[in-house]
């Protein structure tokens, strides 16, 4: 019988289409990573931003808030880790307001919120290579980088005012509020305690959360328009296929909310058993994101992991930790099959659309 590797890449769109389509296997909670004693303490129970790398590698970028006990350091860091090298920290720097919200895009670059205006550095954290005065802002707390039509754009969210505001970055060093996008470049959701991060889905609609409010926000695409459900102390989001993943900042009753994208529904409730603290709402669950198909959601609590003392190991307790969820990132239906239908074109069958 004579190979045909057409063939061949047909019968894999077939195999990748009933694989994705099977059921989900149970998910696995694990310990990616611990932040404490990683660069001379810090307060504990502080790490918030989370962002995954885009250059294929197994890179998380996190912000640890209130830096020291007695706030004369800068208020936070920026750290890199490589998930593949031990956990342990290939770079971080000091910064002078708390990094809650951070996002990167495909061209390397890294943003972190800073006040009222966004940060943006290199992938390497060396310098910083510009940044943006949000509108109208003081404490930016939600970002996040969509690319539409090959151009970048930037969405960044002010806490107090509730305004979400949209700037052209595709010129990284001339960037230009996109005053053709909702009203002169600014969306207002009805909240003035808008505390949590966003993302973008693939249709460009914008995902907010509001913890102040215990709400999620799906703003159109067009800016025109929004869309709500509730979920309690609602912190940050990360979008993969199908599910929009929500975590929440509710103490030992923090969560991770699985919602189908589709229409903001609940799917399921994801609880991890080691989150359990007696401590106050305020800690909990802070940002997460997807890295090579799996969930990554950051922990400010989980002290009461004892050690010999009875009062907790300092290798094995505190928060500050990453948790991994072994959840496939499972493309969606559409992608699926723009994928099956490119690889039917090159065994030489098309589809035409009637």
């Amino acid at each position: 019988m004579k190979y045909n590797a057409k063939w061949s890449l047909l019968v894999f769109a077939v195999v990748l289409l009933v694989s994705n389509l099977a059921s989900a296997v149970p998910y696995d909670w694990a310990m990616a990573y611990q932040h404490v004693n990683q660069h001379g303490g810090g307060y504990k129970f502080s790490i918030r931003g989370l962002a995954a790398s885009q250059d294929g590698s197994d890179t998380l970028y996190y912000g640890h808030i209130q830096n020291a006990y007695d706030g004369v350091l800068p208020d936070g860091t920026l750290n890199i880790v490589n998930l593949s090298l031990a956990g342990n920290i290939l770079h971080y720097i000091t910064v002078s307001a708390q990094p809650k919200a951070l996002a990167t895009d495909d061209r390397g670059y890294v943003y972190a919120g800073a006040g009222g205006k966004v940060n943006i550095y290199p992938a390497n954290l060396a310098s910083l290579t510009t940044f943006i005065n949000i509108s109208g802002a003081t404490a930016v707390e939600g970002i996040t980088v969509a690319k539409i039509s090959g151009d970048y754009f930037l969405y960044a969210s002010d806490r107090g005012t509730g305004k979400v505001a949209r700037y052209n970055i595709g010129d990284i060093n001339n960037p230009v509020l996109d005053t053709s996008w909702a009203n002169n470049g600014l969306y207002t959701l009805p909240t003035t305690d808008l505390r949590g991060v966003m993302t973008a889905d693939s249709d460009g609609n914008i995902w907010v959360a509001d913890k102040g409010n215990n709400k999620v926000y799906k703003i159109a695409a067009d800016g025109l328009s929004h869309t709500s459900t509730t979920v309690n102390k609602a912190i940050d989001i990360a979008i993969c296929g199908e599910f929009a993943y929500v975590s929440t900042e509710n103490g030992d009753l923090s969560t991770v909310e699985q919602l189908l994208v589709s229409d903001m529904s609940l799917n399921q409730t994801l609880y991890n058993s080691m989150v359990n603290t007696g401590y106050a709402s305020h800690y909990g669950f802070g940002g997460i994101t997807i890295l090579g198909g799996k969930v990554y959601v950051t922990d400010e609590d989980s002290w009461r992991i004892d050690g010999p003392s009875g009062y907790g190991d300092p290798l094995t307790s505190y928060g500050d930790r990453i948790f991994s969820i072994d959840i496939p990132c499972i493309p969606e239906p559409a992608t699926i099959i723009m994928i099956a239908g490119g690889l039917f074109s090159l065994a030489g069958i098309t589809f035409r659309r009637r």
